[in-house]
């Protein structure tokens, strides 16, 4: 059985959140995904020989991820997440476990437009 490097930044000083249980919830649901062969078996990860998965998740705010929604996709407004996902990415021969870790990528979550969407979505 693998086991995962969840690495959680709140980097939004403004928004209180509890990262224990982000964490908590973020690799409750990577254990389920890595227990379910139906889903791990069509995954880029298949065929793959690894002891971790590592991938980090960022806090942010609109303004920084508008930002870096401008400078890496061209787009100039805030999202909701965007997804920087290193291993699947790569070309096949790019694609590197160094030690028995595959390091995944990272992801970053605006929390003040996850916040918008949940109040426009009730």
């Amino acid at each position: 059985m693998s086991k995962t490097n969840i690495f959680i930044e709140n980097a939004y000083e403004n928004f209180n959140i509890d990262e224990v249980e982000v964490q908590k919830n973020v690799s409750s649901m990577a254990e389920y995904i890595l227990n379910n062969k139906e889903i791990t078996s069509k995954s880029f990860i298949n065929n793959y020989k690894y002891d971790t998965l590592t991938f980090d998740i960022v806090l942010t705010n609109n303004e920084e991820i508008h930002r870096i929604n401008k400078e890496y996709r061209n787009k100039d407004v805030p999202t909701d997440v965007i997804t920087f996902a290193i291993f699947a990415d790569s070309e096949e021969n790019e694609r590197y476990i160094i030690d028995g870790d595959i390091v995944l990528g990272e992801i970053i979550v605006s929390l003040d437009k996850i916040k918008e969407q949940s109040i426009e979505n009730n």
